[in-house]
């Protein structure tokens, strides 16, 4: 059978195998594979808080930029991240980082567990930020 040189579909590492199934160099990464749906390329050797800090900011900073007033949750677990008002709207925001889809150039995000309470879903890719439903 035919050695194969192949780039861990995870890490990237080369290695060589003769499976033609065979994606991941190791086990470890093949059972990590799970984080690649949401990569965090832009900033890969930050911890998981500082990217959510920035994207917290980054959202806070777009929406300032809209005329809205911004209030940030200074706890790690409320029920939203942001509260934002302009006029007579009044607004809660759950922020959360995405990516675009390599096909088909969707926006793509991680659903959100029970307890979140949000009017507005803000995803952040890198400096673009989107809203569900658009504000």
């Amino acid at each position: 059978m035919a050695m194969l040189d192949r780039n861990c579909k995870f890490c990237g590492t080369p290695f060589t195998t003769n499976h033609s199934q065979k994606l991941y160099c190791s086990q470890s990464c093949s059972k990590k594979k799970g984080n690649e749906r949401f990569p965090r390329s832009a900033w890969p050797d930050l911890p998981a808080w500082a990217v959510g800090t920035m994207a917290e900011l980054r959202v806070s900073t777009d929406l300032l930029s809209k005329g809205f007033h911004v209030f940030r949750n200074v706890s790690p677990s409320g029920p939203c991240d942001l509260i934002a008002f302009k006029d007579d709207r009044i607004l809660r925001v759950e922020v959360c980082t995405g990516y675009r889809n390599r096909r088909t150039d969707k926006v793509m995000w991680p659903n959100k567990k029970d307890g979140y309470v949000f009017d507005i879903l803000a995803i952040c890719i890198g400096e673009e930020v989107h809203y569900k439903p658009e504000i």
